[in-house]
């Protein structure tokens, strides 16, 4: 058994290239806004998707300003997985069930 802090400690850490951790991770879907959820979901390799951005050169162009909604990571307490096809899935941080064929209590 591993510590839910533990695993995203280990979630959030870097290789020595500076790359994001890959990593496997099981949870449970849910929305409070539609009352949905329950369903187991596990994604493979997969990583942190705010880690995936950083780092990376722009070409020295600079950024456009972003007109996106805040998240709310941390009041919402969700967490965003970037997978290797670059899609992104959403989970609560409290509902990992599973790192890295481990199981994650709280």
């Amino acid at each position: 058994m591993l510590k839910l802090g533990t695993a995203l400690a280990q979630m959030h850490s870097i290789d020595p290239l500076g790359h994001p951790a890959r990593f496997n991770v099981k949870y449970v879907t849910y929305s409070a806004s539609r009352k949905q959820g329950g369903q187991i979901k596990e994604l493979k390799d997969a990583s942190i998707s705010s880690l995936s951005r950083t780092g990376k050169s722009t070409g020295g162009k600079k950024k456009a300003a972003s007109s996106d909604r805040n998240p709310w990571h941390d009041y919402h307490q969700t967490i965003n997985f970037q997978l290797a096809d670059g899609s992104v899935q959403k989970a609560h941080r409290c509902l990992i069930i599973e790192f890295n064929q481990t199981r994650v209590i709280i």
